[in-house]
């Protein structure tokens, strides 16, 4: 049976070349390689290397090597074929059927040709985003933004960054030359059809190839130039591109990352560049999304330890707990390291340089030690004993994914020990936890409606002004960055509810996590809390534009916020003063009315100033 250069592939990427061996072969670390006693030849000492960072293997007494199909044919004794199966039975991957028919075989080959079409499209349009730095004209502001970055010339043509213009169609234009036709642009995520005809998703943005884990061009992210939203923008998810699966700068990372063993993972594209020109090339950043599974499977290949740099607020918080469970899943080491002085490591690098940055990752304190002595933080200098409690049972996700029981059992043992828990209660509570029990303190619904709104929960809502929604979106985002306001703002909001459903979830999330960290509020497992969680986070990558502190910048929000609603209210009654028609006693309540609310808002714009 013919299997396909993807089939294949895929087994390879999913077979750690260190696990299969280690199966069959004892193994011991030396440096960058395991080493062990060759199994193709009789020894005493050790010859038989196997090397994660190019999964491969190689023994010095005999001469035998290869790759990971190589090792389990000659172990095995079996063909190509037989040990493709093997692997791919160990990985838990579907072989293909083989009663496969012509057509679908021609599929799978059309696949593949429209594959190597968008790698070419996006080749032509990095080459074209890189001359367009560095010759183009209009290309200058980007230039003088990367080099106030700290990015000369030579170190924008190393990670190979582009700018794309802000003509919507010079893009278009310029792959036309080229018999590239619109269509394969959106194919390939560089342009976006709209009812006027198709335009450049990237516009007056500095550009970022980011490349696959072979290194081959996957997609782009850009960073718009002045104002604009979203600040940083990636290529959609495609057959080429998917987030979730890539990893910023990989290629020019993967060789440091095998020779260390260890990954600094830091939250974005500009961290991930200053931590490489500083020296530190075994750093990578996610593309705007919580580390995955496949992110912590693709590290696992070259390391043993995965050192967290995300920024010192709220949402960096929340992002290292997240990070944690695909990283133990992965039997991965996970360390924390927090900044001191500086919210992102390029501060830090900037202000104090590499040294500080290499010893706040040195420091760096054990995922879970982190998230245990996190909630203690959060819950106060004296944390009742529910409060202990519940940042114990916050660590069982934690502690389910870790492989060893004995690892397990130290660290339970260690993060009770932090709570003033006894070690036999811990052991109990987590026992329950993994029966799944919970004996957790029960978790409050996200969004739940009053009994008196329940009836109106069906009812659609009219879309409130697009001014109400924005300022709520930044009461919201100043609440993540800056949770020690939680409590104010919503003694000050009362029963206001926020205009939409999505935002109340929200608000509702924040009331109800300790200090106003999300990170420790307790997942309930419905899909409001997903969403509320979701959009919180989006909401923390905003930079707040406030520049006066937090407090006051809290309550200019809550008077814009205030004013707004009060103009929502003269607007609706006007309109209803329209309606009222020849109905004497309505139209002179309403107009009571309007006279209060113009009251108020006049109140409340001199309060304002």
């Amino acid at each position: 049976m013919a299997f396909s250069p993807e089939f294949i592939d895929q087994v390879r990427q999913a077979s750690d070349i260190v696990q299969v061996v280690q199966a069959s072969v004892p193994l011991k670390r030396a440096g960058a390689a395991w080493k062990g006693l060759c199994p193709f030849h009789t020894e005493r000492t050790p010859s038989f290397n196997v090397l994660p960072a190019k999964q491969i293997f190689h023994c010095f007494g005999c001469g035998e090597g290869g790759d990971v199909f190589a090792f389990v044919q000659k172990r095995q004794k079996v063909d190509f074929v037989e040990a493709l199966k093997q692997l791919a039975e160990r990985a838990g991957i579907e072989l293909p059927d083989e009663r496969q028919d012509a057509g679908a075989r021609q599929e799978q080959e059309r696949r593949r040709a429209e594959e190597e079409a968008l790698r070419r499209l996006l080749d032509l349009a990095g080459a074209w985003f890189r001359r367009n730095l560095e010759e183009g004209a209009e290309g200058a502001e980007a230039v003088a933004y990367a080099e106030r970055r700290g990015l000369d010339a030579a170190a924008r043509g190393r990670f190979e960054l582009g700018y794309a213009p802000a003509d919507g169609g010079a893009l278009l234009s310029a792959a036309k030359k080229k018999g590239f036709s619109a269509g394969d642009l959106a194919a390939a995520g560089l342009v976006v059809q709209g009812e006027r005809g198709a335009y450049a998703r990237f516009r007056a943005r500095l550009m970022f190839p980011i490349h696959d884990p072979k290194g081959r061009l996957a997609g782009f992210g850009g960073r718009v130039l002045g104002a604009g939203e979203p600040k940083y923008l990636n290529s959609p998810e495609g057959p080429l591109f998917s987030k979730g699966r890539l990893l910023y700068p990989w290629a020019l990372a993967k060789p440091a990352l095998g020779k260390r063993r260890e990954a600094l993972v830091v939250e974005g594209y500009m961290d991930a560049i200053a931590c490489h020109q500083a020296g530190l090339e075994h750093a990578v950043a996610t593309l705007g999304t919580a580390l995955t599974e496949e992110h912590a499977k693709l590290l696992k290949r070259y390391v043993d330890r995965v050192v967290l740099v995300f920024d010192a607020d709220a949402a960096g918080l929340r992002a290292a707990r997240r990070a944690g469970e695909p990283l133990l899943a992965a039997g991965l080491e996970a360390r924390v390291a927090r900044l001191k002085g500086a919210k992102d490591p390029d501060e830090l690098l900037r202000r104090e340089g590499p040294a500080a940055l290499e010893a706040a990752a040195a420091e760096a304190r054990p995922l879970l030690e982190f998230c245990v002595q996190a909630g203690l933080a959060a819950a106060g200098e004296r944390p009742s004993p529910t409060q202990r409690a519940a940042v114990l049972a916050d660590s069982f996700p934690l502690l389910a994914r870790l492989a060893s029981s004995s690892e397990a059992d130290a660290a339970l043992s260690a993060a009770a020990a932090a709570v003033g828990v006894s070690p036999e209660a811990a052991r109990e509570d987590f026992a329950a936890f993994r029966r799944g029990e919970g004996r957790r303190p029960a978790a409050v619904p996200v969004s739940a409606p009053a009994p008196e709104a329940a009836a109106a929960a069906s009812a659609p809502e009219a879309r409130p002004p697009e001014a109400l929604l924005l300022v709520e979106r930044e009461l919201l985002a100043l609440l993540v960055a800056h949770g020690e306001l939680v409590e104010q703002a919503k003694e000050e909001l009362g029963e206001s509810l926020l205009c939409t459903p999505g935002l109340r979830a929200a608000a509702a999330l924040l009331w109800r996590a300790p200090r106003g960290v999300v990170m420790l509020a307790r997942d309930d497992g419905s899909e409001d809390f997903k969403a509320a969680d979701a959009l919180l986070s989006d909401l923390s990558q905003r930079r707040l534009s406030q520049l006066a502190p937090p407090q006051e910048s809290l309550k200019d929000i809550l008077l814009r916020r205030q004013e707004l609603l009060l103009e929502k209210a003269v607007a609706e009654r006007t309109l209803a003063l329209r309606q009222a028609g020849t109905d004497q006693a309505a139209t002179s309540a309403l107009l009571k009315e309007l006279q209060a609310l113009k009251h108020a808002i006049h109140e409340l714009r001199t309060e304002r100033r």
